[in-house]
């Protein structure tokens, strides 16, 4: 998929691609490559969710594996340029290293 961007500042137009994770998970899945990660984990998760009467306690019936979405910026040139990377990843992930780049793109200043 292949989303457009538009850099007013330049009237720039460019197809950047971009990685939805709806794509990227069963892409894993199928190579044997997707983290392992229990369905008590994910139980739970939604559990607790439901118990502190969390806005999103009622989207699953338990068996939806919860995922993030994530975003940082870092300056890479003395002049102030900088760019930001879209990620996603497993919130019931323990190790927290199952982290999946989406997408980029530099930011204008």
């Amino acid at each position: 998929m292949h989303v457009n961007m538009f850099l007013v500042q330049l009237l720039l137009c460019r197809r950047m691609p971009l990685l939805l994770p709806s794509e990227l998970f069963p892409w894993m899945i199928q190579r044997g490559i997707f983290p392992e990660i229990s369905k008590e984990a994910i139980s739970k998760y939604w559990k607790h969710m439901k118990a502190c009467k969390s806005p999103i306690g009622d989207m699953s019936t338990g068996d939806h594996l919860p995922v993030y979405v994530w975003g940082d910026g870092a300056q890479y040139t003395e002049s102030g340029e900088s760019i930001m990377v879209f990620s996603c990843g497993i919130v019931v992930d323990e190790k927290r290293t199952n982290i999946f780049p989406l997408f980029m793109c530099r930011e204008v200043t």
